[in-house]
């Protein structure tokens, strides 16, 4: 569910830059040179967070499938020692 969360922001971010950007006047933004560099800096922080989205996204995976792996060598290590019981 949080990656279908994730997923709709960054799209509804990826239209909100294409508006932005369709409707430069090239010409306007260079005499202001401050709402460029405004405009790169949000660019940038975008692009950062949703790296950083798709890297804490990719460790929540690697860390359930660590947790499985746990489990499943706990259950493993029980069935051996019922095992040795036995014997």
């Amino acid at each position: 569910m949080e990656t279908c969360k994730e997923f709709i922001q960054n799209k509804k971010l990826k239209i909100n830059i294409n508006e932005i950007l369709d409707n430069i006047n090239y010409g306007e933004w260079l005499d202001k040179s401050e709402k460029l560099q405004n405009l790169t800096k949000r660019m940038l922080e975008s692009m950062l967070k949703f790296k950083n989205d798709k890297i804490k996204a990719k460790n929540n995976k690697i860390m359930v499938k660590n947790l499985e792996l746990k489990t499943r060598v706990i259950k493993l290590e029980n069935k051996a020692a019922q095992i040795q019981s036995f014997i």
